[in-house]
């Protein structure tokens, strides 16, 4: 697997660039469904861009859906082991889920259905954007 991401052309890491700066301009103004759609789209044309996984997976957890942010941040591991931003944000996914508590459920239910800003927080994840 890390062959063939050694393998990847200028031109598709350019093109995964771009992806991630417009899912970033994108989550920048709170549009998560253009966000998603626009990464989902990407990843399924080129599987092997770990930051796309990663990005993925940040927008899948700001949605309050951590399996599938799981299952992304595990991804991008398995394509770039080693890259301590996919390793940080699954270990805070993780920190996450040993704190359930049913506050916890009521604010992603908010999240998304809109209802409630959460600023702090989606700033924090943004952080952990990847744009390579």
């Amino acid at each position: 697997m890390r062959q063939a991401y050694g393998l990847r052309t200028r031109a598709n890491r350019e093109r995964v660039k771009q992806v991630n700066a417009y899912a970033l301009w994108c989550l920048e103004r709170e549009m998560w469904a253009e966000a998603l759609t626009h990464l989902e789209q990407a990843v399924a044309k080129d599987s092997l861009a770990a930051s796309l996984h990663n990005n993925l997976g940040i927008l899948y957890e700001r949605l309050g859906e951590p399996e599938r942010a799981r299952g992304a941040y595990e991804r991008a591991l398995v394509l770039q082991p080693g890259k301590k931003a996919y390793q940080s944000n699954l270990r805070r996914l993780d920190d996450a889920g040993d704190a359930h508590d049913p506050q916890e459920e009521d604010r992603r239910v908010r999240r998304r259905r809109g209802l409630d800003g959460a600023e702090q927080e989606t700033e924090g994840l943004l952080e952990n954007l990847v744009h390579e």
